[in-house]
């Protein structure tokens, strides 16, 4: 784990290749263009409720929990696909106490926030703020880049659990 900033993190190595490849293939047929408002395609952001990824997903979680010292219920998780076009640039927050995005692919693993560009590698994740501005980076190669996202949320259940009596 990394601290990249005050609020972001990095941490590398999340996933095995089997559970980055499982989950690659299977969100791919998922796909959609969802019109001009979503760049590139994503998938239905349900993921996080498909049992076959289950375990995956628990493995993340894990991670995160780990690293911030928080536990965290997943609001929306989906996978996004990209390639690097001017016109999918898309300056964004999420509503939601954390948003963690995953590389899945090799190619452009990285984030651009409004002050900076955080680069990482394969199989790894950052986590930063709802609230932080930020999109996919553009690229003059037109390689495909698959990332999955997450929209995270404390779990407040474990904090009022002492309070109860």
């Amino acid at each position: 784990m990394e601290q990249i900033s005050k609020n972001i993190f990095l941490v590398k190595n999340i996933l095995t290749d089997e559970q980055r490849e499982e989950l690659l293939e299977t969100s791919k047929p998922l796909l959609l263009d969802l019109g001009d408002d979503f760049p590139g395609k994503q998938t239905p952001a349900i993921l996080h409720t498909v049992p076959k990824l289950k375990s995956i997903f628990d493995c993340m979680l894990q991670h995160m929990e780990h690293v911030m010292n928080y536990k965290f219920d997943i609001k929306n998780a989906w996978v996004n696909w990209t390639n690097g076009k001017d016109e999918d640039l898309n300056w964004h927050i999420h509503l939601c106490h954390y948003s963690m995005v995953y590389y899945m692919s090799s190619f452009n693993c990285g984030t651009l926030f409004r002050d900076k560009f955080i680069e990482t590698e394969l199989n790894s994740l950052i986590i930063f703020p709802g609230s932080m501005e930020h999109t996919a980076p553009t690229s003059p190669s037109r390689i495909d880049r698959y990332t999955l996202a997450m929209e995270l949320n404390f779990n407040y259940e474990i904090l009022f659990k002492g309070l109860e009596s």
